[in-house]
């Protein structure tokens, strides 16, 4: 069995080893001298009036082959053995830990067999003993302390990604925030995470890596390339075996060893709860830094950890497709009634996340306005079907039924609790600016930013769509409208980046099919 190497523990005993080393000086004429596992000497025995027939430096060669030979596993020579050129060699070892060694050589008119007496070696033992036990014990208080601060940090780790992962995540958002955790445990250079099955697909598809913010700039193009390629090369063996792989070189592996050397030592970590695999981590580090033994029990605890994430938040995301295919469904139903209208509201949501997007709005923002500005107009169901159709100018009375559709619809969700963020959107989506809107009149930025985009949004797909009681308009005449409305119905930053994507927009608007616009705006 290999040993490790430990602190070699002098003090307090000091006084004592340099009374026994005098001992042993003046009555057996033997110069004990004591060096570290480093090599270093720590306690000379010898009189500086009667030089030792042995050099220090000597003394250090034999230390130095000693302890290559015990570190590797092999078993403390005998006494007679380790008495070589009238110079005998102690290891101090205990529990395979090694912490130096025990020196005696004999001074000038001393012979190598008196090395080996009785009193001689009495004395040697007792030393070596001192030695050993004080280090051995310095050594288990170091490895407990270690071990607690490592469990200590294994479960600050573990209790920060439970508090600061929100229970409906995104995938992705797990990982980025498993990868700042993995780069504060570990260095490595970068994080790669492939969900199940893209082992086998293109590598820029399914494939994310994330680079260590602590490098020096953006890795070149083709290191990212060669990252995303080894990471599902590895991820392809983890999951294949469901077990977790560590290279600690690539050389010898005839399928990896013409990867870049800044690749060159390669953690796989498969993510799983029960049989259910959800992906895998792959880390990597540069060639000649390998993954510490302590890094690898971290990492193993965060990928545990992080699989019973994932798969909370893919369910949220399952539940999620299945709750906004729903809400679908009954748009769609709402809108089939009428040929003109079919498709509106699809076209608001996407125009409105759209907008919000390029606007800069928060991610949590934009998924409260995909849904909105899906149910925008949800409330024209109790609207009938002779005002809806209606090809001619509607009467005073049917253009204020139509009014009441915003609070028709928030009067119809306002009691899920998965709509409430959306209120204030459905019912202020047609205030105007100048205050001459409905239901209640709001102007300015009283009117809630999500219902300024969605009136926007609204507005456009109205003016490029047909309807039965006009065609639509083309080219840029709708975008003209729209800008005349700036500042009065509109509100005019909306309206600019409406504007100043107009090619964009009029793509979109051209198109309509309901899956290349939903594709288009990347839900």
């Amino acid at each position: 069995m290999s040993r490790v190497t430990g602190h070699l523990m002098v003090e307090p005993e000091r006084k004592q080893l340099r009374a026994l080393a005098d001992h042993l000086l003046r009555r057996e004429g033997v110069v004990v001298r004591v060096f570290d596992a480093e090599g270093d000497l720590v306690l000379d025995g010898a009189d500086k009036g009667e030089p030792c027939a042995t050099p220090v430096d000597q003394c250090r060669q034999m230390v130095e082959q000693s302890r290559a030979s015990v570190v590797r596993g092999a078993p403390a020579p005998e006494p007679a053995e380790a008495c070589q050129d009238g110079v005998r060699v102690l290891p101090i070892e205990r529990s395979s830990v090694y912490f130096g060694s025990l020196v005696a050589c004999g001074t000038d008119d001393k012979d190598e067999a008196g090395l080996l007496g009785n009193s001689t070696g009495a004395v040697l033992d007792a030393m070596h003993e001192i030695l050993a036990e004080g280090s051995s014990k310095e050594h288990e208080i170091d490895s407990l302390a270690t071990e607690l601060a490592l469990q200590y940090e294994e479960i600050e780790l573990l209790y920060e990604i439970d508090e600061k992962i929100p229970l409906r995540s995104y995938t992705a958002n797990v990982i980025d925030y498993v990868a700042q955790k993995a780069f504060q445990v570990i260095q490595c250079s970068c994080l790669a995470w492939i969900p199940t099955g893209a082992a086998s697909a293109k590598p820029g598809q399914d494939c994310r890596v994330i680079w260590n913010p602590e490098q020096d700039g953006p890795p070149p193009t083709m290191l990212r390339l060669e990252a995303e390629q080894l990471a599902c090369t590895i991820s392809g063996r983890c999951l294949q075996t469901g077990q977790p792989l560590t290279l600690t070189t690539l050389d010898n592996d005839p399928e990896l060893s013409s990867f870049s050397p800044e690749l060159d030592s390669v953690l796989g970590l498969p993510l799983g709860v029960d049989e259910d695999v959800y992906g895998c981590i792959v880390a990597f580090k540069p060639r000649d830094d390998q993954f510490t033994s302590y890094e690898l029990k971290l990492m193993r605890s965060l990928a545990r950890k992080s699989a019973f994430v994932i798969r909370d938040s893919q369910l949220y995301e399952d539940l999620d497709s299945l709750f906004f295919n729903l809400i679908k469904l009954l748009i769609n139903t709402i809108e089939n009634k009428d040929e003109y209208t079919k498709g509106h509201s699809q076209r608001v949501k996407t125009f409105t996340v759209r907008l919000a997007e390029l606007s800069g709005l928060p991610k949590e923002e934009i998924d409260i306005l995909n849904l909105s500005g899906l149910l925008h107009d949800i409330g024209k169901q109790g609207i009938p079907d002779a005002v809806l159709k209606k090809e001619g100018k509607l009467t005073e009375e049917e253009f204020d039924l139509i009014k009441t559709h915003p609070v028709r619809g928030v009067n119809l969700i306002k009691h899920i609790k998965q709509f409430e963020t959306c209120l204030p959107h459905i019912r202020h989506h047609h205030e105007r600016l100048d205050g001459r809107g409905y239901p209640d009149g709001l102007g300015g930025m009283d009117i809630p930013r999500g219902a300024r985009i969605i009136a926007v949004a609204d507005t456009y797909d109205a003016l490029t769509s047909d309807r039965c009681y006009r065609p639509r308009f083309v080219g840029d005449e709708a975008f003209g409208i729209v800008e005349e409305a700036a500042g009065t119905q509109l509100d005019p930053e909306v309206v600019q980046v409406l504007l100043d994507n107009r090619a964009e927009f009029a793509r979109y608007s051209r198109n309509a099919q309901l899956d290349p616009l939903d594709r288009l705006a990347g839900n």
